[in-house]
């Protein structure tokens, strides 16, 4: 599978946040105890909420971009924490856009990482 790159034009505003989504097997025992382990190699998963405010053709390009992965074909991004060039692997199931002005929009998206 070819994975396409997400390249907009400025990065992200600053103000993002990160939540980290963790996945753990556990076993109940009869006598209260519980044992728990991480489920897999990657069992912390991070979701990123990144904005962007961009003359409304950029976000047009963006968004279209986005329906076209339809929040199932993941895509590279290159992180405001990534160094230069390097990009990371994410899926972006939800998004949104509002209007700023006639000529100005606003998208924010939650980018989930992906390891496939």
């Amino acid at each position: 599978m070819v994975l396409h790159t997400l390249t907009p034009p400025t990065g992200p505003l600053i103000d993002y946040t990160s939540e980290p989504t963790v996945k753990v097997l556990t076993a109940e025992f009869g006598d209260g105890h519980i044992q728990a382990t991480p489920d897999g190699v990657n069992s912390v998963r991070y979701s990123h909420a990144f904005s962007w405010t961009l003359p409304k053709a950029d976000i047009d390009a963006m968004d279209d971009f986005l329906k076209a992965r339809a929040g199932a074909f993941p895509f590279l991004f290159r992180p405001p924490w990534g160094a230069a060039g390097t990009t990371q692997r994410f899926l972006c199931k939800k998004w949104s856009r509002a209007r700023v002005s006639p000529l100005i929009h606003t998208l924010t998206a939650t980018f989930e990482e992906d390891f496939g």
